[in-house]
């Protein structure tokens, strides 16, 4: 097994499988430069996202706008690679679905991450749920099912990215909230 690890000054990758389990090894590591380290860090183990409210990897981004989300390749642990930093996708806490191909920041962006070095925010998840009834705010989102989010919301929200349920992954669909809808 793998874990990944953020603080305000790098990405460690680390080995915890087996042996390693009382004592990682680490893997690799990645020089940072973020506002504070990620609670849950989203990946596959192919694609890793950094989600941040202050500033961005790149200075271009910067000046656009004040979050980011970076996205890095760290199919190779010992070699971590920044990819791109995406313009206001950088929010208190960004999750990953459907294998990473697409991220969703707890205040509600939508990143299309289907190709990393293009990645951009086509939506906000957020305002479509609340289109259907819900609303609150979000600290952080989870798919616990491939395409199904559960979000910790005030009050939660259990929402669908799946075709199945009338939703997509820029279109969720609202599934339950505590209230029985």
């Amino acid at each position: 097994e793998t874990l990944y690890v953020t603080s305000t000054k790098a990405l460690s990758i680390w080995d915890i499988s087996g042996a390693n389990a009382e004592n990682p090894k680490q893997l690799g590591t990645f020089t940072l430069d973020v506002e504070w380290e990620n609670e849950e860090v989203p990946t596959n183990g192919k694609i890793l996202g950094i989600s941040g409210t202050e500033g961005c990897r790149d200075v271009m981004v910067l000046i656009e706008s004040i979050g980011c989300l970076s996205i890095y390749d760290v199919s190779n642990p010992a070699a971590p690679r920044f990819i791109k930093s995406v313009a206001g996708a950088g929010e208190h806490t960004s999750a990953c679905a459907l294998e990473c191909t697409w991220f969703y920041g707890s205040s509600g962006a939508i990143t299309d991450a289907r190709d990393p070095a293009q990645a951009e925010v086509v939506g906000n998840w957020r305002e479509e749920l609340e289109s259907q009834g819900a609303s609150g705010g979000c600290h952080h989102q989870r798919e616990i099912a491939p395409g199904i989010m559960l979000g910790s919301c005030q009050p939660m929200v259990l929402f669908s990215l799946r075709a199945e349920h009338g939703a997509s992954p820029t279109q969720p669909k609202l599934i339950a909230t505590p209230e029985g809808r």
